[in-house]
């Protein structure tokens, strides 16, 4: 846990460069202010000090930013001269262990037979990594795979049947990816560029590699409006409205490079707050200050589907947009 967060707090540590990392959530959540030492009490307890109260941190903790990483895989794979390789093929103590990953294809688990608790019920779990919505549906259909996320919004009732003023021009960024809040980024920036053509408005559609996306996306000179979303991480309002609305994130989560002072100072507040009707208040408070300000276009709240074989049981959607397989059978 230390090793983990030390990583991120020190731009001095070996593995704080690593792949490129720049630390988003640990960053955008005002972690290097709060977080004031980590402290070693014994070998299964570490005790975080903290510059202030922050009632969303125990919440914050069970994200994947803080994941356990070994300290001892690391220091191996640094002295080998593959430091990389604590990212891309991982040493873990959940209940699926990482076996491969080929870039664009696929990545493969094996149930983790050491795991603390009972063995999951799957022994080996592939992610096919398959960007078309459609060969993903028709894969489902003739069993080449048991689960299958975003679908098209258009087939899913198949599958519940199945058992004169102009302007400056402007660019409208599209994700190449599906999101369960955006199944089709690329229709929604072509629906946006119709109704601002009514406008005499010309909108160019552009869009880049994913990873490349996401870091211009960052860039305050950054030429386009970009369509993004966001799945909770971990049910607190703070994962929303600080991560991405706030100050803190402005060059990290904070795609909009909104820092409203009156705004900043609710959330903030709201951190230091346990009260559950008083945390409630400040960040309803927040809100309207963001309506008023609009710093987004706020477009839909997403209903997520998943489609599955019936062959799966115990499967269930997972309200943090995890894809959990633990206790999961394939009669």
């Amino acid at each position: 846990m230390i090793f983990a967060f030390e990583r991120q707090r020190h731009e001095d540590h070996p593995f704080n460069n690593v792949s490129g990392g720049t630390w988003e959530y640990f960053n955008g959540m005002s972690m290097p202010d709060l977080v004031k030492e980590i402290v070693k009490v014994d070998d299964h307890t570490v005790k975080f000090v903290l510059s202030h109260p922050e009632a969303p941190f125990v919440a914050d903790m069970a994200m994947d930013f803080a994941s356990i990483l070994s300290a001892e895989y690391g220091e191996a794979m640094l002295a080998a001269g593959t430091p990389k390789m604590l990212n891309t093929a991982p040493i873990g103590t959940g209940h699926f262990s990482f076996v491969a990953y080929r870039k664009d294809a696929v990545i493969r688990y094996q149930a983790n037979a050491d795991y603390w608790q009972e063995k999951a019920g799957i022994d080996n779990l592939i992610f096919a990594i398959t960007p078309d919505a459609s060969v993903r549906y028709q894969k489902l259909k003739v069993g080449e795979c048991h689960v299958i996320p975003y679908p098209n919004p258009a087939d899913v009732a198949a599958m519940k049947a199945d058992a004169g003023v102009s302007y400056l021009d402007m660019k409208i960024w599209a994700m190449p990816v599906q999101r369960p809040y955006n199944p089709n980024t690329r229709r929604m920036a072509e629906l946006i560029q119709e109704d601002y053509s009514k406008a005499g408005v010309d909108v160019e559609i552009v869009s880049y590699e994913w990873g490349e996306y996401l870091s211009r996306s960052k860039d305050l000179d950054r030429d386009g409006a970009v369509l993004l979303g966001w799945t909770g991480d971990n049910g607190d309002p703070d994962n929303f409205l600080a991560a991405l609305l706030g100050c803190d994130g402005v060059e990290a989560s904070n795609r909009a490079q909104w820092c409203h002072q009156p705004f900043d100072d609710v959330i903030q507040k709201a951190k230091f707050v346990t009260d559950t009707e008083e945390r409630t208040r400040l960040y309803e408070e927040a809100q309207s200050i963001f309506k008023e300000q609009a710093p987004w276009a706020t477009t839909a709240h997403s209903v997520v589907y998943l489609s599955m074989s019936n062959k799966l049981q115990g499967y269930k959607v997972h309200p943090l947009g995890g894809y959990i397989f633990y206790g999961v059978t394939v009669e």
